[in-house]
């Protein structure tokens, strides 16, 4: 290998290793496999690159050299660097890169399996220990390149190793994200279906309401309808009552104006009559003087029998007048008695209906104030139920604007920070893009 011009040199580790060979020149990639077939396929792929004319010399250029036997180049009991790796069968879909599609959209489940199959290769290094401290000895010529070159793999399968762990950690944030999206969604939805339900529940209410309130309305209209024609009743019939008493009292005070004329006539015709049994009594008396002396006077007796005898008869039909104008005026007053006894008794009827009637009509018109009331207070009770109603409605419609704008408001976070993750995950492939570049 001295004096040649080396264009790649490859390293095929296919067991333990104590320490890492020695590092090289810059430009220098060193790459490890756990498996002989990775490697065969790798060296026919740099042949291939380099037959072709894509592979790219190093920052020295060298000729090409004849391949050697790298094996015996190094200790038996190196350290493994990487266990159980895999072989990436194939490479990522190919992407123009360019300043339009810089930042993928999407990852494809090619890509995601190809990021799977990558990581795979590095899942047993552990990029936070510490490296190995360096050999006592330091070596020389290319012992020394292969030990950069050991070092360098080492540190880009530890960067690698870390790319994956952040890519895992990241990959496990953005699925509590979604969960969380989704979680936030059902809630959502959950409380759009709970606000129609709610609002669907106001609205029949509300239309049950105004149904029974129109019903106690017009309930109340007939009750004041009512109320009002039986106001107007009851001041008929206390207008026939006024009327009634004044028609009772004209007619009491005529009556006891014909009475008192019938008694006084009475009392005339009682004096007219004592005044007339005076005079018979007179006439007697004068009868009796005048028999006494009739013995002496018969002469004039006998002249005067006649007109004393006439006198008689007038005055005897006299009396009988004056007791049949008695007897009369007695029947007449006991008939006006009579008619003032049923006058009385009429009005006492009447006095009795009327005031049964009017505690009827006080007793309904009651009824009908307290039935008022009571409706009154129902229709008080309705619109205050609607009235809570109303406020629940728009209490609940407030909750679910909240809920509405929490949700959307989580929703545009969890798509930041989706869209954060993919930018992330754009710049990681991006790295690794790189990192192939760099093999």
């Amino acid at each position: 290998m001295r004096g040649a011009q080396v264009v790649r040199v490859l390293v095929l580790c296919t067991g333990a290793v104590d320490a890492p060979p020695p590092g090289g020149a810059n430009g220098v990639v060193v790459r490890h496999w756990a498996d002989p077939e990775t490697a065969v396929l790798l060296v026919q792929r740099l042949l291939a690159e380099i037959e072709s004319g894509v592979a790219t010399a190093p920052a020295v250029a060298v000729e090409e050299a004849q391949a050697v036997d790298d094996a015996s180049l190094l200790p038996d009991d190196e350290p493994e660097v990487t266990d159980e790796a895999h072989l990436v069968e194939a490479a990522p879909p190919p992407r123009k890169l360019s300043e339009a599609n810089l930042v993928f959209d999407e990852i494809t489940a090619e890509d995601a399996e190809f990021i799977q199959r990558v990581f795979a290769q590095v899942r047993d290094v552990d990029f936070r220990t510490s490296l190995p401290p360096p050999a006592r000895k330091p070596p020389a010529g290319m012992d020394k390149k292969m030990q950069f070159l050991r070092d360098k793999v080492r540190e880009l399968e530890r960067d690698l190793a870390r790319v994956g762990f952040i890519w895992r950690v990241k990959q496990q944030q953005f699925d509590a994200v979604d969960q969380i999206v989704d979680a936030k969604e059902g809630e959502r939805a959950s409380a759009v279906q709970r606000y129609q339900q709610m609002k669907d529940q106001a609205t029949r209410a509300a239309a049950e309401h105004r149904g029974e309130v129109d019903v106690l309305t017009a309930k109340l209209n007939e009750g004041q309808a009512e109320v009002v024609a039986l106001k107007g009743q009851v001041e008929r019939t206390e207008q026939e009552k006024t009327a009634l008493h004044t028609d009772f009292r004209a007619k009491i005070e005529a009556a006891q104006g014909a009475f008192n004329e019938v008694r006084g006539r009475f009392i005339a015709e009682e004096e007219t009559g004592r005044r007339l049994q005076q005079e018979l009594e007179d006439a007697r008396l004068s009868i009796s003087s005048r028999e006494q002396t009739i013995t002496t006077l018969q002469d004039e007796a006998a002249q005067n029998r006649g007109d004393l005898e006439e006198r008689l008869a007038r005055t005897q039909a006299e009396l009988e007048a004056a007791k049949a104008s008695v007897q009369q005026i007695s029947a007449r007053l006991a008939e006006r008695e009579k008619t003032l006894a049923a006058l009385t008794e009429e009005m006492a009827k009447n006095r009795g209906e009327r005031e049964e009637r009017t505690g009827e009509l006080k007793q309904l018109l009651a009824a009908k104030d307290e039935r008022i009331a009571r409706l009154a207070e129902e229709v008080t009770s309705a619109r205050a139920e609607f009235t809570q109603l109303a406020d629940e409605y728009a209490k609940h419609r407030d909750d679910a604007g909240r809920i509405s704008t929490d949700l959307g408001q989580a929703v545009a976070d969890a798509r930041a920070e989706a869209r954060t993750a993919k930018e992330r995950i754009a710049d990681l492939e991006g790295e690794l893009s790189a990192l192939k570049g760099a093999r």
